[in-house]
């Protein structure tokens, strides 16, 4: 359907910022022309479709598929970004078992249509990627929080996560508990004092500052 904000009201390509996600599944993306649109799967692949091969179509029109765009197969697009935005940041990346490592945009840059991004184990998948700015690399101070299947929350420093080549494995974010696993990822700065997950808010006071690869612990996060 039509763009709309929070509120329903109907957006004009202007009023669109360069990144916005409406629900679990749309985001909106404000790219120029000669721009490239860039997705990255649960399996560990980023795909780079050129804007031109993209058809037009009207706010109202379905749309066209991303397997007729690219060789994506059974692979599940998890997120979505322009390249120019890709280049001029780094990428959070965290997978189902715990693994977490940023990868600095520019190791994407690669002319294939398809190239990994992620080396997994058996068995495990990327869960969420995040956007870092260079200002919130080099400060370091922004706090990462991570949310297990069973509700463990996790928070410490982004500093405690090195800067590693698109093809590493990750250090561990958090030490699970047996048959749990890794579901949500944030992150946010000292003004920030809530957060959304699972359509509620939560408040970031309530998560314990700890060290990365701790246990985290449970609490009610919800406000």
């Amino acid at each position: 359907g039509e763009e709309q904000d929070a509120g329903g009201n109907k957006l004009k390509p202007s009023d669109c910022p360069q990144r916005m996600i409406l629900g679990d599944n749309v985001t909106v993306l404000k790219l120029s022309n000669t721009d490239d649109l860039c997705f990255f799967t649960a399996e560990g692949n980023m795909f780079r479709i050129k804007l031109d091969k993209i058809p037009k179509g009207k706010p109202k029109d379905k749309g066209t598929l991303l397997h007729n765009l690219s060789k994506l197969g059974d692979e599940t697009p998890i997120f979505y970004i322009g390249f120019n935005e890709l280049f001029d940041n780094s990428l959070l990346f965290i997978t189902k078992k715990g693994f977490i490592r940023r990868v600095s945009g520019v190791d994407f840059d690669a002319s294939r249509q398809m190239i990994a991004a992620a080396k997994l184990d058996k068995d495990d998948e990327v869960v969420q990627i995040c956007i870092i700015t260079p200002m919130q690399a080099i400060a370091g101070d922004d706090k990462v929080i991570i949310i297990t299947k069973t509700g463990i929350s996790l928070k410490f420093l982004l500093e405690e996560v090195p800067e590693m080549k698109k093809t590493g494995r990750g250090v561990k974010a958090i030490t699970l508990n047996e048959k749990d696993y890794v579901e949500f990822l944030t992150v946010v700065n000292d003004f920030q004092q809530t957060f959304k997950y699972n359509n509620k808010t939560c408040s970031v006071s309530k998560i314990n500052l700890q060290k990365r690869a701790g246990k985290g612990r449970k609490a009610s996060i919800y406000i």
